[in-house]
Protein backbone atom coordinates (compact mmCIF):
# COMPACT_ATOMS: atom_id res chain seq x y z
CA UNK A 1 0.00 0.00 0.00
CA UNK A 2 2.55 2.02 0.76
CA UNK A 3 4.27 1.20 -2.80
CA UNK A 4 0.83 2.52 -4.33
CA UNK A 5 1.15 5.76 -2.26
CA UNK A 6 4.87 6.46 -3.62
CA UNK A 7 4.13 5.25 -7.05
CA UNK A 8 0.88 8.00 -7.17
CA UNK A 9 3.00 10.83 -5.52
CA UNK A 10 5.87 10.08 -8.26
CA UNK A 11 3.05 10.01 -11.45
CA UNK A 12 4.77 7.51 -12.29
CA UNK A 13 2.42 4.56 -13.48
CA UNK A 14 0.19 2.04 -12.16
CA UNK A 15 -1.15 -1.34 -13.44
CA UNK A 16 -4.66 -1.31 -12.62
CA UNK A 17 -4.57 -4.57 -11.36
CA UNK A 18 -2.95 -3.58 -8.13
CA UNK A 19 -5.42 -0.89 -7.48
CA UNK A 20 -8.02 -3.58 -7.89
CA UNK A 21 -5.49 -5.44 -5.37
CA UNK A 22 -5.42 -2.84 -2.86
CA UNK A 23 -9.39 -2.05 -2.68
CA UNK A 24 -10.30 -5.74 -2.32
CA UNK A 25 -7.47 -5.46 0.83
CA UNK A 26 -9.35 -2.79 2.19
CA UNK A 27 -12.83 -3.84 1.53
CA UNK A 28 -12.08 -6.87 3.61
CA UNK A 29 -11.19 -4.78 6.54
CA UNK A 30 -14.63 -3.25 6.71
CA UNK A 31 -16.31 -7.10 5.61
CA UNK A 32 -14.37 -8.27 9.22
CA UNK A 33 -15.25 -5.55 11.44
CA UNK A 34 -17.04 -5.41 14.43
CA UNK A 35 -20.04 -2.79 15.28
CA UNK A 36 -18.02 -0.94 17.31
CA UNK A 37 -15.88 -0.60 13.96
CA UNK A 38 -13.27 -2.01 14.52
CA UNK A 39 -11.46 -5.59 13.74
CA UNK A 40 -10.66 -8.46 16.46
CA UNK A 41 -7.53 -9.37 16.90
CA UNK A 42 -6.95 -12.14 14.74
CA UNK A 43 -3.43 -14.20 15.51
CA UNK A 44 -1.27 -11.48 15.57
CA UNK A 45 -3.23 -8.59 14.01
CA UNK A 46 -4.08 -5.56 15.84
CA UNK A 47 -7.23 -4.05 17.51
CA UNK A 48 -7.73 -1.72 15.03
CA UNK A 49 -10.04 0.42 14.09
CA UNK A 50 -10.67 0.71 10.69
CA UNK A 51 -11.99 4.02 8.92
CA UNK A 52 -8.97 5.87 9.86
CA UNK A 53 -7.08 3.37 8.13
CA UNK A 54 -8.81 3.13 5.04
CA UNK A 55 -8.97 6.73 5.31
CA UNK A 56 -5.56 7.10 4.31
CA UNK A 57 -5.77 5.77 0.97
CA UNK A 58 -9.77 5.93 0.30
CA UNK A 59 -8.66 9.29 -2.16
CA UNK A 60 -7.02 6.67 -4.22
CA UNK A 61 -10.57 5.25 -5.15
CA UNK A 62 -12.87 8.17 -5.45
CA UNK A 63 -15.82 6.15 -6.78
CA UNK A 64 -16.20 3.61 -4.32
CA UNK A 65 -19.45 3.87 -2.71
CA UNK A 66 -18.43 1.25 -0.25
CA UNK A 67 -15.63 3.66 1.41
CA UNK A 68 -17.91 6.40 0.97
CA UNK A 69 -20.40 4.64 3.46
CA UNK A 70 -17.76 4.16 5.99
CA UNK A 71 -16.29 7.11 6.51
CA UNK A 72 -19.62 9.16 5.83
CA UNK A 73 -20.66 7.20 9.17
CA UNK A 74 -23.61 5.96 6.75
CA UNK A 75 -24.70 8.95 5.20
CA UNK A 76 -23.51 8.56 1.87
CA UNK A 77 -22.36 5.91 -0.20
CA UNK A 78 -23.81 2.34 0.54
CA UNK A 79 -22.74 -0.91 2.99
CA UNK A 80 -22.29 -3.93 1.81
CA UNK A 81 -25.05 -6.10 0.29
CA UNK A 82 -25.14 -8.74 2.29
CA UNK A 83 -25.00 -8.64 6.68
CA UNK A 84 -23.06 -12.15 6.86
CA UNK A 85 -20.04 -12.73 5.01
CA UNK A 86 -17.97 -15.67 4.19
CA UNK A 87 -13.72 -16.32 2.93
CA UNK A 88 -14.16 -19.62 1.95
CA UNK A 89 -10.24 -20.00 1.26
CA UNK A 90 -9.07 -18.02 4.98
CA UNK A 91 -12.02 -19.82 6.35
CA UNK A 92 -13.05 -17.05 8.08
CA UNK A 93 -17.14 -16.57 8.77
CA UNK A 94 -17.71 -12.51 9.88
CA UNK A 95 -21.67 -13.01 10.63
CA UNK A 96 -23.91 -10.13 11.71
CA UNK A 97 -27.22 -9.45 11.90
CA UNK A 98 -26.94 -5.93 10.12
CA UNK A 99 -24.15 -2.89 10.00
CA UNK A 100 -25.12 -0.89 12.46
CA UNK A 101 -23.66 -0.06 15.82
CA UNK A 102 -26.60 -1.75 18.09
CA UNK A 103 -25.67 -5.37 15.55
CA UNK A 104 -24.96 -8.55 16.82
CA UNK A 105 -21.32 -9.85 15.63
CA UNK A 106 -20.20 -12.97 15.55
CA UNK A 107 -16.94 -14.51 14.38
CA UNK A 108 -15.88 -17.95 13.66
CA UNK A 109 -12.64 -18.99 12.54
CA UNK A 110 -12.29 -22.59 10.28
CA UNK A 111 -9.10 -21.82 8.34
CA UNK A 112 -5.74 -23.88 7.70
CA UNK A 113 -2.84 -22.63 10.05
CA UNK A 114 -1.32 -19.46 7.27
CA UNK A 115 2.14 -19.44 6.72
CA UNK A 116 3.28 -17.04 9.89
CA UNK A 117 1.86 -15.24 13.31
CA UNK A 118 0.05 -18.44 13.81
CA UNK A 119 -2.34 -18.95 16.90
CA UNK A 120 -3.18 -22.70 18.03
CA UNK A 121 -6.89 -21.34 17.44
CA UNK A 122 -9.19 -23.45 15.03
CA UNK A 123 -12.70 -23.36 15.51
CA UNK A 124 -12.70 -20.17 17.67
CA UNK A 125 -15.35 -18.21 18.29
CA UNK A 126 -15.76 -14.42 19.01
CA UNK A 127 -19.20 -12.30 19.71
CA UNK A 128 -20.33 -8.40 19.82
CA UNK A 129 -23.72 -7.64 21.41
CA UNK A 130 -25.40 -5.15 22.94
CA UNK A 131 -22.28 -2.89 22.35
CA UNK A 132 -19.91 -4.68 24.21
CA UNK A 133 -17.14 -6.81 22.81
CA UNK A 134 -18.30 -9.76 25.68
CA UNK A 135 -17.03 -13.06 24.20
CA UNK A 136 -13.22 -12.21 23.45
CA UNK A 137 -9.79 -13.57 23.55
CA UNK A 138 -6.30 -13.83 24.61
CA UNK A 139 -5.48 -11.24 21.81
CA UNK A 140 -2.11 -10.65 20.82
CA UNK A 141 1.19 -9.90 22.77
CA UNK A 142 4.41 -8.79 22.69
CA UNK A 143 7.36 -11.29 20.34
CA UNK A 144 9.03 -12.46 23.55
CA UNK A 145 9.39 -15.97 25.40
CA UNK A 146 6.82 -14.70 27.99
CA UNK A 147 4.17 -16.89 29.32
CA UNK A 148 1.84 -14.32 28.38
CA UNK A 149 3.23 -14.78 24.52
CA UNK A 150 2.62 -18.64 24.31
CA UNK A 151 -0.76 -18.30 26.21
CA UNK A 152 -1.74 -15.89 23.35
CA UNK A 153 -0.46 -18.34 21.06
CA UNK A 154 -2.23 -21.02 22.62
CA UNK A 155 -5.27 -23.02 22.13
CA UNK A 156 -6.25 -22.22 26.06
CA UNK A 157 -6.09 -18.76 24.76
CA UNK A 158 -8.90 -19.04 22.72
CA UNK A 159 -12.93 -19.79 22.56
CA UNK A 160 -12.89 -23.53 21.59
CA UNK A 161 -11.81 -27.29 22.90
CA UNK A 162 -8.50 -28.42 24.80
CA UNK A 163 -8.34 -31.97 25.44
CA UNK A 164 -6.66 -33.91 28.43
CA UNK A 165 -4.91 -30.42 29.46
CA UNK A 166 -3.11 -30.48 25.93
CA UNK A 167 -3.72 -27.43 23.14
CA UNK A 168 -4.11 -28.29 19.54
CA UNK A 169 -0.62 -28.78 17.79
CA UNK A 170 -0.88 -28.04 13.86
CA UNK A 171 2.80 -25.91 14.92
CA UNK A 172 4.55 -29.58 14.99
CA UNK A 173 4.55 -30.74 11.37
CA UNK A 174 2.90 -27.87 9.18
CA UNK A 175 4.75 -27.11 6.12
CA UNK A 176 3.78 -23.89 4.25
CA UNK A 177 3.11 -24.52 0.79
CA UNK A 178 2.76 -21.67 -1.77
CA UNK A 179 -0.23 -23.47 -3.61
CA UNK A 180 -2.25 -23.42 -0.23
CA UNK A 181 -3.26 -19.76 -1.02
CA UNK A 182 -5.09 -21.63 -3.85
CA UNK A 183 -6.58 -23.99 -1.93
CA UNK A 184 -10.48 -23.69 -0.11
CA UNK A 185 -10.53 -24.51 3.73
CA UNK A 186 -12.87 -27.00 5.11
CA UNK A 187 -15.36 -24.64 6.13
CA UNK A 188 -19.15 -25.69 5.19
CA UNK A 189 -21.48 -22.57 5.21
CA UNK A 190 -24.78 -21.47 4.53
CA UNK A 191 -26.42 -18.34 5.51
CA UNK A 192 -30.04 -17.04 5.26
CA UNK A 193 -32.00 -14.20 6.28
CA UNK A 194 -32.98 -15.96 9.14
CA UNK A 195 -30.06 -18.14 10.42
CA UNK A 196 -26.43 -18.67 9.24
CA UNK A 197 -24.79 -22.22 9.30
CA UNK A 198 -20.81 -22.35 9.29
CA UNK A 199 -18.92 -25.51 10.25
CA UNK A 200 -15.76 -26.63 10.26
CA UNK A 201 -13.11 -29.48 11.42
CA UNK A 202 -9.99 -29.62 13.52
CA UNK A 203 -7.80 -33.20 13.65
CA UNK A 204 -4.44 -32.21 13.45
CA UNK A 205 -3.72 -33.47 16.73
CA UNK A 206 -3.02 -32.39 20.57
CA UNK A 207 -0.07 -31.80 22.90
CA UNK A 208 3.36 -32.31 22.70
CA UNK A 209 3.03 -35.63 20.73
CA UNK A 210 0.21 -34.35 18.34
CA UNK A 211 -1.51 -36.78 19.19
CA UNK A 212 -4.73 -37.26 16.56
CA UNK A 213 -7.31 -40.00 18.69
CA UNK A 214 -9.39 -36.90 18.79
CA UNK A 215 -11.22 -35.33 15.77
CA UNK A 216 -13.33 -31.91 17.21
CA UNK A 217 -16.16 -31.01 15.08
CA UNK A 218 -18.13 -27.89 15.30
CA UNK A 219 -21.55 -26.07 13.87
CA UNK A 220 -22.43 -22.88 14.74
CA UNK A 221 -25.89 -21.61 14.43
CA UNK A 222 -26.16 -18.12 14.21
CA UNK A 223 -30.26 -16.85 14.89
CA UNK A 224 -30.55 -13.63 13.27
CA UNK A 225 -34.01 -13.34 13.38
CA UNK A 226 -35.47 -16.24 15.69
CA UNK A 227 -39.11 -15.20 16.94
CA UNK A 228 -40.42 -16.74 19.86
CA UNK A 229 -39.86 -13.66 21.45
CA UNK A 230 -36.12 -13.74 21.49
CA UNK A 231 -32.97 -11.58 20.26
CA UNK A 232 -30.57 -12.59 18.44
CA UNK A 233 -28.52 -15.68 19.70
CA UNK A 234 -26.17 -18.41 19.12
CA UNK A 235 -25.90 -22.60 19.51
CA UNK A 236 -22.83 -24.02 19.40
CA UNK A 237 -22.87 -27.68 18.44
CA UNK A 238 -19.38 -29.31 19.29
CA UNK A 239 -18.35 -33.15 18.33
CA UNK A 240 -15.80 -34.66 19.99
CA UNK A 241 -14.89 -38.42 18.67
CA UNK A 242 -11.74 -40.51 19.22
CA UNK A 243 -10.79 -43.54 17.92
CA UNK A 244 -9.20 -45.49 20.78
CA UNK A 245 -10.20 -44.42 24.26
CA UNK A 246 -11.97 -41.64 26.90
CA UNK A 247 -10.67 -37.95 27.10
CA UNK A 248 -11.35 -35.21 29.20
CA UNK A 249 -12.67 -32.52 27.00
CA UNK A 250 -12.66 -29.02 27.80
CA UNK A 251 -14.59 -26.17 26.97
CA UNK A 252 -12.89 -22.89 27.37
CA UNK A 253 -15.22 -19.20 27.27
CA UNK A 254 -13.52 -15.94 27.61
CA UNK A 255 -15.82 -13.17 29.05
CA UNK A 256 -14.92 -9.79 28.74
CA UNK A 257 -17.16 -8.51 31.69
CA UNK A 258 -16.59 -6.87 35.38
CA UNK A 259 -19.75 -9.45 36.81
CA UNK A 260 -20.28 -13.38 36.58
CA UNK A 261 -22.65 -14.98 38.00
CA UNK A 262 -22.81 -19.35 38.42
CA UNK A 263 -26.06 -21.12 38.98
CA UNK A 264 -25.17 -25.27 38.05
CA UNK A 265 -23.68 -25.13 34.69
CA UNK A 266 -25.45 -21.77 33.82
CA UNK A 267 -23.65 -18.16 33.27
CA UNK A 268 -23.97 -14.65 33.30
CA UNK A 269 -21.18 -11.87 32.12
CA UNK A 270 -23.12 -9.01 32.02
CA UNK A 271 -25.34 -9.34 29.05
CA UNK A 272 -24.46 -12.88 27.89
CA UNK A 273 -25.92 -16.19 29.41
CA UNK A 274 -23.50 -19.03 28.37
CA UNK A 275 -26.54 -22.18 28.51
CA UNK A 276 -25.84 -25.95 28.41
CA UNK A 277 -27.28 -29.06 29.18
CA UNK A 278 -29.15 -30.02 32.42
CA UNK A 279 -26.91 -32.86 32.56
CA UNK A 280 -25.52 -34.24 36.13
CA UNK A 281 -22.59 -32.61 37.80
CA UNK A 282 -20.72 -35.89 38.11
CA UNK A 283 -21.11 -36.13 33.92
CA UNK A 284 -19.57 -32.69 33.72
CA UNK A 285 -18.14 -30.02 35.72
CA UNK A 286 -17.85 -26.13 35.15
CA UNK A 287 -14.80 -24.02 36.67
CA UNK A 288 -14.19 -20.15 36.49
CA UNK A 289 -10.84 -18.74 36.59
CA UNK A 290 -9.83 -15.31 36.40
CA UNK A 291 -6.02 -13.86 36.51
CA UNK A 292 -4.59 -17.55 36.79
CA UNK A 293 -0.89 -17.75 36.66
CA UNK A 294 -0.17 -21.24 38.35
CA UNK A 295 -0.33 -24.01 37.56
CA UNK A 296 -0.66 -22.31 33.31
CA UNK A 297 -1.68 -18.70 32.39
CA UNK A 298 -5.09 -18.26 32.04
CA UNK A 299 -8.07 -16.10 31.87
CA UNK A 300 -6.35 -13.21 30.61
CA UNK A 301 -6.77 -10.60 27.45
CA UNK A 302 -4.03 -8.52 26.08
CA UNK A 303 -5.15 -4.59 25.35
CA UNK A 304 -2.35 -4.28 23.01
CA UNK A 305 1.38 -5.65 22.14
CA UNK A 306 2.68 -3.72 24.50
CA UNK A 307 4.69 -5.62 27.39
CA UNK A 308 2.95 -6.03 30.65
CA UNK A 309 -0.29 -4.77 29.07
CA UNK A 310 -2.63 -7.06 29.47
CA UNK A 311 -5.63 -7.57 31.96
CA UNK A 312 -7.92 -10.03 33.63
CA UNK A 313 -10.70 -11.69 32.17
CA UNK A 314 -12.90 -14.29 33.51
CA UNK A 315 -12.67 -17.72 31.33
CA UNK A 316 -15.01 -20.42 32.06
CA UNK A 317 -14.49 -23.75 31.95
CA UNK A 318 -16.42 -26.91 31.11
CA UNK A 319 -14.74 -30.11 31.13
CA UNK A 320 -16.37 -33.62 30.54
CA UNK A 321 -14.62 -37.22 30.02
CA UNK A 322 -15.77 -39.19 27.13
CA UNK A 323 -14.78 -41.06 24.16
CA UNK A 324 -17.46 -39.89 22.17
CA UNK A 325 -19.86 -36.96 23.21
CA UNK A 326 -22.10 -34.46 21.44
CA UNK A 327 -22.17 -31.14 23.82
CA UNK A 328 -24.38 -28.15 22.91
CA UNK A 329 -23.31 -24.64 24.33
CA UNK A 330 -26.14 -21.72 23.82
CA UNK A 331 -24.40 -18.27 24.23
CA UNK A 332 -27.93 -16.03 24.32
CA UNK A 333 -27.41 -12.10 24.59
CA UNK A 334 -30.37 -11.16 26.84
CA UNK A 335 -30.40 -6.67 25.90
CA UNK A 336 -30.95 -6.01 29.40
CA UNK A 337 -33.68 -7.88 29.68
CA UNK A 338 -34.48 -11.32 31.63
CA UNK A 339 -33.38 -13.85 29.54
CA UNK A 340 -36.34 -16.18 27.95
CA UNK A 341 -34.71 -19.42 27.90
CA UNK A 342 -35.59 -21.43 31.03
CA UNK A 343 -33.43 -24.61 29.74
CA UNK A 344 -31.58 -26.49 27.11
CA UNK A 345 -32.07 -29.94 26.13
CA UNK A 346 -29.41 -31.89 23.95
CA UNK A 347 -28.85 -35.43 23.63
CA UNK A 348 -25.26 -36.09 24.20
CA UNK A 349 -25.21 -38.57 21.79
CA UNK A 350 -23.11 -37.78 18.60
CA UNK A 351 -25.53 -39.25 16.15
CA UNK A 352 -28.76 -36.89 17.50
CA UNK A 353 -29.69 -33.86 15.33
CA UNK A 354 -31.60 -31.52 17.52
CA UNK A 355 -31.72 -29.00 20.50
CA UNK A 356 -34.93 -28.05 22.15
CA UNK A 357 -35.03 -24.86 23.97
CA UNK A 358 -37.28 -24.60 26.70
CA UNK A 359 -38.95 -21.09 27.23
CA UNK A 360 -40.14 -19.09 30.29
CA UNK A 361 -43.54 -18.65 28.63
CA UNK A 362 -44.35 -22.21 28.48
CA UNK A 363 -43.42 -22.85 24.73
CA UNK A 364 -40.82 -25.27 23.52
CA UNK A 365 -38.97 -24.86 20.62
CA UNK A 366 -36.81 -27.97 18.72
CA UNK A 367 -34.25 -26.52 16.57
CA UNK A 368 -32.95 -29.18 13.65
CA UNK A 369 -29.09 -28.26 12.87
Amino acid sequence: MSVLRVLVAYEKPVDPVFYSKIEQLLTVYIQLMRPDGHVPDLNDGDDMAVAPFVALYADLFPNNQLFRWLLSDGKEGTPPEESSIVFPYAGLAALRTGWGQDDTWVFFDGGPFGAGHQHEDKLSLLLFANGAYTLTEANRYAYDTSEMRRYVLSTRGHNTVRVDGQDQNRRKTYEWKKEDIARKSDLDYTLSPDCDRVSAVYDEGYGDEQDRDVTHSRRVLFFKQPGHGLRPFVIVVDRLTAKEQSHQYEWLWHLDSPTLKADGLKLQAGTLHVLVPDVPMETASLGVVRGQTFPEWQGWVCNSAIQMDYRPVYTAQYRLEAQNVRWVTVLYPDGGEACPIAAVEASLDCAEKTVTLRLKNGETWTISE
